[in-house]
Order: structure tokens, then C-alpha cells, then sequence
């Protein structure tokens, strides 16, 4: 079994996820990491979020920054609630409807900088690497146990011994070329 958590916050703010008919709030989702690695201090951790949530207010969006500001995550994806789903009439302190595409290209540039910090705190780790292919230059492409296929990016090895894919190898992170975010509008 992999150190590998995929979970389905949605969002940080309380408020938004009751309406969701969801449990839990920033605190409550920051122990829960706090829990993971406090058992597995390298489990990876990825998670999706909406942004555009009828009745979603300015504090409900600085709720979820300040999450993500503080959650370590390995992996984020950023999505907008789709138009036809978003609310006609505003109450007061609701954010303006059409400005979804903003706020995803807000918060994945938030996401793409807060993933690039995971990454680099990672330098120095020592990690299992399933090797998946070749690249080039006696250079092979695998995951680690906190990177998904084809969602959490990969991680090159070089290799002076021989590897084929399906080997299992033990890789010191002597670098990081930032990450990828997912977005859908």
C-alpha cells in the first residue's frame, strides 16, 4: 500500500460545504493532514476544489487560500462550478457571478506556487520510484508513491545501472522543475 492520499475536500469553508452537503471546515481538514503525517511524514497528498459555489462570499475564498496556504499539499486541482449551476440573484457579500474563470486562474496560480514549494521540500527526501519507461540521455521516467498516474506528474531518475520499467528503485530528490495544476471551466 502506497502513502498516497487522495481526498475530496472541495472546498475549505464551512459554509460552502454544508451546502454541499459535505462535513468539515479548514480546522478540521488542516488535523486530518496534521494525523497523516504525523504517521506517514512522506505521504503524498493531492485534493480538487471548486470555486463558484452558489452563495460562495469572499471570506468562504479566503478560507480556502488560507487552507491551501497552509496545507502541503502534493497535488491541487482547480475547477469552476459551471454556469448553468451558478446563482441568478446575489445576497449581499456573495461574489459576482461570472467571475469563475478569474477566480480559477487566481487560485491555480496560488496552487501551481504551492505545489512547487511541496516539491522543493522534498530535496534531500530518499524515495521508492517505480520506473515506468525510458526518457533520454540514460534517463528513466517512474511515480513515487505521492504522484498518481497521469494526474501528480512524474519523477526522472538517472541511472548509470541498467532499470526496465516495472523495477523498483530507491532515488535521493536532488531537484524539482516545479509541478502541474489541472483546471476545468
Amino acid at each position: 500500500m502506497a502513502p498516497y492520499f487522495d481526498l475530496s475536500f472541495q472546498h475549505a469553508s464551512g459554509q460552502v460545504l454544508r451546502a454541499m452537503r459535505r462535513f468539515g471546515d479548514r480546522e478540521r481538514f488542516l488535523a486530518l493532514l496534521d494525523q497523516i503525517r504525523e504517521l506517514s511524514p512522506q505521504a503524498g497528498v493531492r485534493s480538487n476544489f471548486i470555486v463558484g459555489s452558489p452563495g460562495e462570499t469572499a471570506a468562504d475564498l479566503s478560507e480556502l487560500e488560507l487552507f491551501l496556504s497552509d496545507a502541503g499539499l502534493d497535488a491541487i486541482g482547480i475547477f469552476v462550478i459551471p454556469t448553468r449551476m451558478a446563482p441568478r440573484r446575489l445576497a449581499a457579500g456573495q461574489v459576482r457571478r461570472g467571475g469563475g474563470g478569474r477566480r480559477v486562474e487566481e487560485f491555480a496560480s496560488l496552487a501551481d506556487e504551492l505545489m512547487s514549494q511541496r516539491a522543493d521540500s522534498r530535496l534531500g527526501e530518499v524515495l521508492d520510484v517505480l520506473i515506468e519507461e525510458r526518457a533520454e540521455d540514460g534517463r528513466w521516467e517512474g511515480r513515487a508513491a505521492h504522484q498518481a498516474p497521469e494526474v501528480d506528474g512524474v519523477t526522472t531518475v538517472s541511472s548509470d545501472a541498467p532499470l526496465a520499467a516495472g523495477d523498483m528503485v530507491r532515488a535521493v530528490v536532488t531537484g524539482s522543475d516545479g509541478s502541474i495544476w489541472r483546471r476545468r471551466s
